[in-house]
């Protein structure tokens, strides 16, 4: 996905009330890719409040309408929203508004760890080994809260996220590391289940298993990490370079290439903890992706000290993004002081470490669908009705008649799908997502456990069952709209 310069954004009054723009005031676009595009903007909530900064996910219509793709956006959003852990971009709201699918997520000022590796690459560097040893124990605790969820039966979901990579690491300019992209991932639910010989995910990272078609289980994720790990060390692609074919050849035959503890800052421990991690049989992997982040964060070199670790990194990124990032914050002051002066201080902290975890319940996910804006020939046949009863009624007998026809049910067309607030969730678990219709079937009973001893241990938050539609009066244009399938490309943007 390509970036953007900074783009005014369109005037106010072009907003359609009720619209995603509506909701979400754009303040520039970050990438735009085949499937949609990605814009930093500000969330509106009550009374037109603007609430915080978010990075705005759209999925372009011709995109949405395949079911496959559509299912991958809904995954990231559901995933996202439950996963409350500071290692895991956090979604805020999802869901559908005048036929627009949209993901408003955690907006993470920083770079991928691709181009982190890269710029270090083009400097004749590596990334230090005890920053590494930090960096990857942070991936590992995110990764364990997303293989610890549970379905609201309490059963494991038993998921995988598929394509831990460092193009879907980021790292912030302030030290925070965070995972995203579960757009691949795959979860047990009774109405989901990835079919085996799928293969979704980068092949350079996959596990054997993976790149095999094979039935996967958590510790396809930890051959993943210790992909990106030898990476991170090295500076090279554990597999090199080559096609498609030619990594899975590799994948197939050869045994992954190993860590030389004879290397400087390379202890025996490390390239044995990577071995285990690569061994082509999963049975002899680390256990949890938890018990790979304590063993990491134990090795001399990685400081036990989280705080200091991220002293170093910020250090780092100042040095290699020191004016990208200069840039990037000086585009958001410049877009927020356009469209809320007197808040600019207020939003910018909704982006400090920590801030995303401590959001009010009022501001918990929301899936809204909305109905499309109504037909100008929809409108016309409704007035040509209307009259013609009123021409019959003048007519007719009324009394009995008339009272038949204001008792009749209103046409199932008539019906509003706008979002409903969920049961209130159990006291022990944080407030869930509020529902809505039935387009995400596949994580709808998807709530987050606890993982025992983790370092940073995710907040849990329950899924609400579908709320029943709201009671009162039915606006005459809110007609339910239908997806369509075409089979097309269901690669992510």
């Amino acid at each position: 996905m390509r970036s953007e310069s900074f783009r005014p954004p369109s005037p106010r009054s072009s907003t359609v009330p009720g619209s995603l723009e509506d909701r979400y005031r754009s303040l520039f676009l970050l990438g735009r890719g085949g499937m949609g595009r990605i814009d930093v903007a500000l969330e509106r909530g009550r009374a037109g409040a603007t609430e915080r900064i978010v990075a705005l996910k759209r999925l372009l219509p011709e995109s949405a309408r395949d079911p496959r793709r559509k299912e991958m956006f809904l995954r990231e959003a559901r995933l996202g929203a439950l996963l409350a852990h500071p290692n895991v971009v956090r979604a805020f709201a999802f869901g559908e508004i005048y036929d627009e699918l949209f993901l408003a997520m955690e907006y993470v000022e920083g770079e991928p760890l691709s181009r982190v590796l890269a710029a270090l690459r083009e400097a004749g560097r590596k990334l230090d080994v005890g920053l590494t040893c930090h960096l990857v124990a942070e991936v590992c605790e995110g990764l364990h809260a997303a293989h610890e969820l549970t379905g609201a039966d309490g059963k494991p979901l038993n998921v995988v996220h598929r394509d831990v990579s460092p193009q879907n690491v980021m790292v912030a300019y302030d030290g925070q590391i965070k995972l995203l992209d579960f757009g691949v991932a795959k979860l047990d639910t009774a109405d989901h289940q990835t079919r085996t010989g799928e293969v979704k995910g980068k092949m350079a990272y996959m596990s054997p298993e993976q790149a095999l078609g094979d039935k996967l289980d958590r510790r396809s994720d930890l051959f993943s990490v210790g992909a990106v790990l030898f990476e991170c060390v090295t500076g090279r692609a554990m597999w090199g370079t080559g096609t498609d074919v030619e990594l899975m050849r590799k994948l197939a035959l050869e045994l992954p290439p190993a860590l030389d503890p004879g290397e400087p800052q390379i202890s025996p421990a490390l390239a044995a903890l990577h071995g285990r991690l690569v061994t082509r049989d999963s049975r002899m992997r680390p256990a949890t992706a938890h018990e790979v982040a304590m063993n990491l964060r134990g090795f001399g070199g990685c400081s036990s000290e989280t705080h200091v670790a991220q002293a170093a990194l910020v250090s780092l990124m100042r040095e290699l993004f020191g004016q990208a990032a200069a840039d990037r914050r000086a585009r958001l002051a410049e877009a927020l002081a356009g469209e809320a002066p007197s808040r600019v201080e207020a939003l910018r902290r909704t982006l400090e470490p920590g801030a995303v975890l401590r959001q009010p319940s009022t501001a918990e996910p929301v899936l809204v669908h909305a109905p499309p804006p109504p037909r100008r020939w929809l409108r016309g046949a409704a007035v040509l009705a209307v009259a013609v009863v009123a021409t019959v009624g003048a007519t007719a007998v009324v009394g009995a008649g008339a009272r038949r026809a204001t008792a009749r049910p209103a046409p199932a067309s008539a019906v509003p799908t706008a979002a409903a607030v969920g049961a209130t969730p159990p006291a022990t678990r944080a407030p869930a997502p509020e529902v809505i219709t039935a387009p995400i079937a596949a994580a709808d009973a998807i709530a987050p456990r606890q993982p025992a001893g983790s370092v940073h241990s995710p907040r849990g938050a329950a899924s609400s069952p579908p709320a029943t539609r709201p009671a009162g009066p039915v606006p005459p244009h809110a007609a339910p709209t239908t997806p369509k399938a075409h089979d097309v490309d269901p690669a992510p943007f």
